[in-house]
């Protein structure tokens, strides 16, 4: 699966926007699961599951 850098970015940016919206909300600091990450690329992204899931699989070992 190929991935632009710009959608690496933008993903990275949503996903960041996402934990501090969460964080903020409860005292709770756990990472998102990669289904959890996945969820939420879907509101921003149509179809390419394949990509989706990789990319949050990525996002998640980065982060953790």
């Amino acid at each position: 699966v190929f991935i632009c850098d710009e959608c690496v970015d933008l993903c990275n940016d949503i996903i960041r926007d996402e934990v501090k919206e969460e964080t903020s909300e409860s005292s709770n600091d756990a990472l998102p699961t990669p289904s959890e990450i996945k969820i939420i690329l879907d509101n921003y992204v149509i179809g390419q599951d394949r990509a989706k899931k990789t990319l949050a699989v990525a996002v998640y070992n980065h982060y953790k």
